[in-house]
């Protein structure tokens, strides 16, 4: 018993609410309880298998996984025998993303990947990281699954739209500006930007408003019409319009850090400064922040345009943190890459899923919920960009492979393999200009644990990410930003 208030303050388990739910409280830590002293009483291998035995008769998916982490942690001091290169992992005994819960209705909607599927003995784990994930035909499987659900389908007449009206609005006399502003929307994005925002506006509407502050933003005569509170289910004019704003802010990003990187390609097509020179490619990101900004001025929201401007100046820091870092030292730090990567990623998603909620006036803790959820989505989406550095090639990227380390970056599975190959730290302090560091250091990545122990950092995000936004109303649109956490996650460019 003296158990569970241990594991209540650790969040593992949450407060009785029932008298039934405390009976199965008590069960599972008397569970805990033999699990725990399995792991530190037996060998690692014969714990992992305890732990798969344990929580297999657990019929409630949730109480297994709870099972599952608060063994892990209770287990802790008999994993850290194996050293730090043999360390029994977190993700090693546990789902990829577990099944999600509906806080509301206390059932399961969502159960992504099988544990069968993804769990492997320790030595098979230690000896190839990548097992723990499943075969490649399993994830190629899981992705084909994914395509035919395809969680953008329910907006997927908005971001046809979407398209033409960014080019409309962002149409000039000069026939040069306009071709180079647009070069980028005739291309097949992927759009997931502007999909979240109208995802989290479908998923919101569901949601209670504060009614002091009227309903809808106030949209001036001359730009965006009446906003009066949308359909269930539905997104607002506001909120099409934010959407764009998104998309146009994102893109001016990429054609800056291609002038920045000297990149070549970009979305399997030449980059506006490989067609068109540094200079028109500079400018012309400046005229999409430009219409941004106008198009933000629009909406009438103090509250949103202070967010998506910080958006911009979050870019900028986020870019000058990975070209010129402090002090050397800090290229080999992992809290300054974290930051780095919410500055130039998370940003983004997170502020404008935030104004997404904001703009028809959701309570707080609504918005909070679509800033947590984008927040965590776009921190898993930049780490397994970066682990896409290394495992795929330049012709399914659409731009360089290995184009971090040519730059001198230091990404997740750079930093945690450095772990198992200090060397990787000096590399990394002089960004890898040495002749010879680039290959070396791909060869030891591609070595060590870093990548896998990359994909953990991603799908603990994710999982943070499906939790949040499960906080809303069941609807299509939740779901969808559920499903959109794995395929971040499983996608391969």
């Amino acid at each position: 018993l003296s158990v569970l208030p241990r594991l209540r303050r650790r969040r593992l388990l949450p407060p009785d609410d029932l008298p039934y739910q405390r009976i199965a409280r008590l069960f599972d830590c008397v569970l805990l309880a033999l699990l725990g002293a399995l792991l530190d009483s037996c060998e690692p291998r014969r714990s992992f298998r305890a732990l798969r035995w344990g929580a297999s008769r657990v019929r409630v998916l949730r109480r297994c996984a709870m099972a599952g982490r608060a063994a892990v942690a209770l287990g802790r001091r008999s994993a850290r025998v194996l050293g730090p290169s043999r360390r029994l992992l977190h993700g090693a005994i546990q789902r990829k993303i577990l099944s999600y819960i509906d806080p509301l209705e206390n059932l399961v909607v969502k159960a992504k990947i099988d544990v069968d599927d993804l769990r492997t003995p320790l030595d098979e784990y230690l000896e190839n990281p990548r097992a723990a994930y499943g075969s490649e035909s399993l994830l190629k499987s899981r992705r084909r699954e994914l395509v035919h659900a395809d969680p953008l389908s329910i907006v997927r007449s908005e971001l046809d739209d979407l398209t033409d009206d960014i080019k409309s609005f962002i149409n000039n006399d000069h026939p040069v500006l306009s071709t180079v502003a647009k070069y980028f929307f005739d291309a097949s994005g992927k759009r997931v930007r502007p999909a979240i925002v109208l995802l989290i506006g479908k998923a919101t509407s569901l949601c209670d408003r504060d009614l002091s502050k009227g309903s809808g933003s106030a949209d001036s005569d001359s730009a965006i019409e009446s906003s009066s509170i949308p359909p269930e289910g539905s997104v607002s004019v506001s909120q099409r319009k934010l959407a764009e704003i998104t998309e146009m802010i994102h893109t001016a990003s990429i054609v800056h850090d291609d002038v920045i990187d000297s990149s070549s390609t970009r979305r399997g097509i030449g980059s506006i400064n490989y067609l068109f020179g540094n200079k028109v490619a500079v400018l012309a990101g400046d005229f999409l922040l430009a219409r941004a900004s106008i198009g933000l001025a629009r909406l009438r929201d103090t509250d949103v345009i202070e967010m998506l401007s910080t958006v911009i100046e979050h870019l900028v820091e986020g870019e000058i943190m990975q070209m010129k870092a402090p002090n050397a030292e800090d290229a080999a730090s992992f809290e300054y890459y974290l930051r780095k990567t919410f500055l130039k990623t998370a940003s983004l998603i997170s502020l404008s899923s935030r104004a997404s909620a904001m703009l028809e006036n959701h309570r707080p803790e609504i918005a909070d919920i679509a800033f947590a959820y984008g927040k965590h989505l776009g921190l898993a989406y930049q780490i397994v960009d970066d682990v896409l550095d290394y495992t795929s090639s330049s012709s399914v990227l659409g731009k360089p492979a290995l184009a971090d380390l040519e730059l001198g970056i230091a990404t997740a599975p750079v930093l945690f393999a450095m772990e198992e190959f200090p060397e990787l730290r000096d590399m990394a302090i002089r960004k890898f200009t040495k002749d010879g560091d680039v290959e070396r250091a791909h060869e030891l990545v591609t070595k060590s644990h870093g990548i896998a122990r990359a994909q953990l950092l991603a799908a603990s995000h994710c999982q943070k990410a499906a939790e949040s936004i499960m906080q809303l109303p069941h609807s299509p649109a939740r779901d969808a930003l559920v499903d959109l956490t794995t395929m971040a996650l499983l996608r391969d460019k």
